[in-house]
């Protein structure tokens, strides 16, 4: 193309390919060439991998007088071992002093030219016309402000002879940039100029995150960071990734902007149950900096354990505590990394403590019988035909039938309690409508917005709505490891048909209480 706008976008060019982009200016702008053409690339990446070509190249042709202006702001340049991250040519004419290729004009701002020895190359070969008009033809200049530009600059041009014309020139100046730019001049009358004012020269390992798998964003401790200044009129308020050009005191050098991302904190707990005065090891070690690998890292790891105490700030990723009072604590824990930023963040765990002397080892239940959504008939029934004063009639007897639940609870320090309750889930069809013998209202038995549910009393032989967070458990008996209870026929006319929830608990000798063992069943008649 001629003219270009490129915008937040990457272009790629193959290892058989050319170069990334190519701007080839031929311009005839009406029937004069007076009027610049303009290109534009903004926040681009432009990578070239076949060797000898450029990354970005722009061409001033032979026969195109007008002038080509070509802006490049916060983009990358990059191209293979042996080319060039921008290559500039005005084109000689096909005969001598026949050349009237107009000039090109790039400016840089905020650029980053790396990944290869080359980073600028000016051939400005156009021989402007012969006597007796022998002006110079093809001039070129190249800007480069607050980038990076890693690699040589170069330039050759048309040094003028007679009667072939005067010399063109070519102009490349790299400023307030970090760069290795030798100062050159070639001419008696200065027509190739090198120049680099305000420059500072680091190596790609100091500027970038890995310079050899070509990210050239820049490391947490790069120099090129905050060294650009203040944002200048008309110039992109967003780096290469679209983040603010402006994160610190200033402006960083090149494409990118070093963001510093905040740290992400990982809690964990050696131990999350134990009992009043025993030590809970914490450890942090897995929180994670963006930037560690880069000269970044977690620094102070800030503690809070929940029971009142004063935070506890330390460098080390592990820390002990001693909870002196039985109750339920939630640990927190922040990070803030090597330049200060603190995590948005907070990992969290939570501590249970028991009464001194528990050995935080809950105890180990299992129900084994019944099977889940096992169904249970209460009564067995039988029909039998009887005759009475000559008649014959059909009687049906109804006896009621054990229902046994069992199970196993294991704890190494001993086990002193086991508890069951049983919450109504869903009563049977034909029951739904009748009501409450605690509240007197209709119920299905499920767990109401309130969260209340509907749980039966085994000893009391009634419903009851608790809130379901507060089951109402009754003690039964256990054994060398089993634990078992029989329903009471007694309960059958209260306990309607449904489906109902088991729950089982136990408490060990050093009253650590194990988590709720839950298990569905289902009730009928026969």
């Amino acid at each position: 193309v001629s003219s270009l706008v490129l915008q937040d976008t990457v272009v790629v060019s193959g290892a058989r390919q050319g170069p990334a982009v190519s701007i080839r200016g031929a311009d005839r702008t009406g029937n004069d060439d007076t009027r610049p053409v303009a290109s534009r690339i903004l926040r681009s990446t432009l990578y070239a991998s076949r060797g000898p070509v450029a990354a970005l190249d722009i061409t001033s042709a032979s026969s195109s007088a007008v002038t080509k202006l070509v802006a490049i702001d916060s983009s990358t340049l990059s191209a293979g071992a042996t080319g060039a991250g921008l290559a500039v040519t005005t084109s000689p004419g096909s005969l001598p002093a026949t050349s009237a290729a107009g000039d090109v004009v790039v400016t840089m701002v905020h650029a980053t030219i790396a990944g290869s020895a080359k980073a600028i190359t000016v051939a400005a070969d156009a021989d402007g016309p012969a006597l007796p008009s022998p002006n110079p033809a093809g001039n070129v200049t190249v800007t480069a402000d607050r980038s990076i530009v890693q690699g040589a600059v170069t330039a050759t041009n048309f040094p003028g002879s007679t009667p072939f014309g005067a010399a063109n020139t070519v102009k490349v100046d790299v400023s307030n940039s970090d760069a290795a730019v030798t100062p050159s001049g070639s001419g008696a009358d200065g027509s190739t100029t090198i120049s680099g004012t305000g420059n500072q020269s680091s190596t790609p390992a100091q500027l970038f995150l890995d310079p050899a798998a070509r990210n050239f964003h820049l490391r947490l401790n790069a120099p090129a960071v905050d060294k650009g200044g203040a944002v200048g009129p008309g110039e992109s308020d967003r780096d290469i990734d679209g983040e603010p050009r402006q994160t610190g005191p200033a402006t960083d050098l090149g494409s990118d902007e070093f963001v510093n991302a905040p740290p992400v904190p990982v809690l964990k707990a050696d131990r999350t149950t134990i009992a009043a005065g025993e030590t809970v090891t914490f450890d942090g070690t897995d929180s994670v900096d963006a930037e560690a690998a880069y000269g970044g890292g977690v620094a102070t790891f800030v503690w809070r354990f929940g029971d009142g105490t004063p935070d506890v700030r330390t460098s080390s990723p592990t820390t002990s505590h001693v909870y002196a009072t039985p109750g339920t604590y939630t640990a927190r824990l922040a990070v803030v990394d090597a330049q200060g930023t603190a995590s948005t963040a907070v990992a969290s765990v939570v501590i249970t403590v028991g009464p001194p002397g528990a050995d935080g080892v809950m105890p180990a239940v299992v129900i084994g019988s019944p099977l889940s959504r096992r169904v249970l008939r209460m009564y067995s029934v039988s029909r039998r035909t009887v005759v009475k004063n000559g008649k014959r009639r059909r009687v049906t007897r109804r006896k009621a039938r054990a229902i046994r639940f069992t199970g196993t609870v294991q704890d190494a320090s001993g086990v002193a309690t086991v508890e069951l309750a049983i919450r109504r889930v869903r009563l049977a069809r034909k029951s739904r409508k009748k009501t409450s013998s605690k509240t007197g209202k209709r119920t299905s038995g499920r767990a109401s917005a309130s969260k209340r549910c509907v749980f039966f009393d085994l000893r009391k032989n009634r419903a009851l709505s608790l809130s379901c967070a507060r089951p109402r458990y009754t003690r039964i008996g256990f054994s060398n490891g089993l634990w078992s209870y029989k329903l009471r026929t007694r309960a059958y006319p209260k306990l309607r048909p449904g489906t109902y929830q088991l729950i089982v608990r136990a408490t060990d000798r050093t009253g650590t209480t194990s988590k709720p063992r839950r298990r569905s069943i289902i009730l009928r008649v026969s």
